[in-house]
């Protein structure tokens, strides 16, 4: 078949194009009376950057690129439909006469929270820090109020999570001071203790120490000496020989103690370094500190609100649905379809015989002439 038998069938079989068309047109303008018309309400807010310099310094104490800057403001902006957030909503207009359809009035609080996140459309706008948040309800007053609400609830529920988080840090960054005060408390009773002495004493000590070492280790050397030619001379238990190891041991006795009294100098030395080393940190550390939680109290005093309202909440003026145009061209459409699919499965099924292949084909007979059609005068 070419394009022109396919007219010939759709002229031929018209009313079962026509009927079908007729009854979508039908079916169209009852879903566009019966269906309850919903309207959209859209309110705008901005979500700020949190700032990242110093209240004290001014100097920036983060550096975010625009992705994780950007990732960030998207994440805060899904955040609008968490159901603590929405619960508080539905709570708020639980009072309100008509905010709340009637098959969802009796239910508990979860099916309504359910029931407001169907009607509700997050949509950030791109390369802005604006957020549109979108209600719809078959009341376009109704879609405005939830909308404002959604927006204040929101902002009020970022305020009080930046209070939150203030709070929190000023409380980690007292209890942080007190541990490093009394950390710095505790090394300077202990620099400062009797036990320790005074590092410039004690190396003047360890000087005289070192040379009365190097003394007595030169007259160690002579009494070796005199000690080997006693005992070439005497013999043992000799007078001399015995006084000369006497003193000999004395001096070996009186080397020792002075190394010893040496070690602990320096040991003493070594840790009285590293508590003035451990003290200087902490009291850098607590420096620091201090600045820190003066930062935060001042930040927590003047920090302003992140989230702001920019657009109220405005209905359109008329309905998203029902799309009464779509409908109609959809169901035109489909009639049509219908209609021209119906007159081709009847053309289908059609066993008369209208041309001469039709013979050969149902008949198994040779065509042997045909009578031409004679146009009327």
């Amino acid at each position: 078949m070419d394009f022109k038998d396919y007219v010939t069938v759709i002229g031929r079989r018209k009313w079962l194009v026509v009927v079908p068309v007729i009854a979508s047109i039908g079916l169209a303008f009852t879903l566009n009376t019966l269906t309850e018309p919903v309207y959209r309400a859209s309110a705008r807010i901005e979500i700020q950057r949190e700032s990242t310099r110093s209240l004290l310094t001014g100097q920036e104490t983060d550096n975010r690129g625009y992705q994780t800057d950007n990732l960030e403001m998207f994440t805060t902006a899904q955040m609008i439909t968490s159901r603590e957030l929405l619960g508080k909503v539905v709570v708020a207009i639980r009072g309100r006469e008509g905010a709340l359809e009637s098959r969802v009035r009796g239910l508990d609080l979860n099916r309504q929270v359910d029931w407001l996140l169907e009607r509700i459309t997050v949509e950030p706008i791109h390369d802005t820090r604006l957020v549109n948040i979108y209600v719809e309800h078959n009341d376009p007053k109704r879609a405005e109020e939830i909308a404002d609400l959604v927006a204040f609830y929101f902002a009020q529920y970022q305020a009080r999570q930046r209070a939150d988080g203030a709070t929190g840090l000023i409380t980690y960054l007292n209890e942080q001071l007190d541990q490093v005060k009394e950390k710095v408390n505790r090394s300077e009773r202990m620099l400062l203790g009797t036990e320790k002495g005074d590092p410039y004493t004690l190396g003047e000590r360890l000087k005289q120490l070192s040379a009365a070492i190097g003394e007595q280790q030169k007259s160690l050397a002579g009494s070796n000496r005199e000690l080997v030619r006693a005992r070439e001379i005497y013999k043992e238990h000799h007078p001399r020989l015995m006084s000369l190891e006497t003193e000999n041991e004395a001096i070996r006795q009186s080397i020792s103690a002075n190394e010893r009294e040496m070690k602990s100098i320096n040991e003493s030395l070594q840790r009285y370094s590293l508590a003035e080393s451990e003290l200087k940190s902490d009291r850098e550390l607590h420096t620091m500190l201090m600045a820190k939680l003066q930062e935060a109290e001042i930040d927590g005093k003047v920090q302003k609100p992140l989230v702001q309202l920019v657009q109220p909440a405005a209905a359109g003026r008329s309905p998203v649905r029902p799309r009464k145009a779509l409908n109609l061209a959809v169901c035109i459409l489909a009639g049509l379809l219908a209609g021209i699919g119906v007159a081709f499965l009847r053309e289908y099924f059609r066993r008369t015989i209208r041309t001469p292949d039709d013979v050969t084909q149902q008949l198994q007979l040779p065509v042997l002439g045909l009578i031409p059609r004679i146009a009327q005068p």
